[in-house]
């Protein structure tokens, strides 16, 4: 089914209504709550992410050149989506490398338990980490080039940066190593 793109659902301050919001909230949400669930977050959280996603769609509408090119759902989700990832960031946790918009039926249930299973063991040493590691490899496995890591984390340069990297994906690597998880499932 292909949405059309809507126009300034929020236009006109002072015709803002209950049916714009809540025909928006009934169908958008359940996509918001499913992607802040399926990372690690509870449904409160998904009503904060989204209440917030809200306010920014309100904001954005009410700029004169503002043009929705996207489906409402759309729109919110990946404002939601950036929230919820700075929040993850914020909070110093890795919940999941995954932040992507694949959604599995399913079909390849045994398969998909083994990823989950190999992303648990995964996060679950990146956690072990120290905090410096941590976030090195957080922003390396949701693609931050490594020019913008070396500059945010206030590395003096690309190369020591990139040494850093390799020194915590080591030991990243020997931790997961020494899992018997790690074993049963390679």
């Amino acid at each position: 089914m292909q949405h059309q793109p809507q126009q300034k659902i929020f236009a006109d301050p002072l015709t803002k209504n209950q049916i714009d919001y809540k025909s928006v909230y009934t169908s958008c949400f359940p996509m918001v709550r499913s992607m802040v669930l399926k990372h690690g977050g509870t449904t409160d959280d998904a009503r904060d992410i989204f209440q917030d996603s809200i306010l920014v769609l309100f904001q954005n509408s009410a700029r004169e050149q503002f043009h929705l090119t996207v489906s409402n759902c759309t729109y919110l989700y990946s404002i939601a989506r950036n929230k919820w990832l700075k929040h993850v960031r914020d909070t110093g946790k890795i919940t999941s490398l995954e932040m992507s918009g694949d959604h599995s039926d399913g079909s390849d249930g045994y398969y998909d338990d083994q990823k989950r299973e190999r992303q648990r063991l995964l996060v679950k040493h990146l956690n072990l980490l120290n905090d410096r590691c941590r976030k090195i490899l957080k922003h390396f496995f949701e693609g931050v080039p490594g020019e913008e890591i070396a500059q945010t984390m206030d590395f003096s340069s690309y190369e020591y940066y990139r040494v850093a990297k390799n020194r915590c994906t080591e030991g990243l690597k020997q931790s997961m190593q020494k899992d018997r998880a790690f074993n049963e499932l390679m």
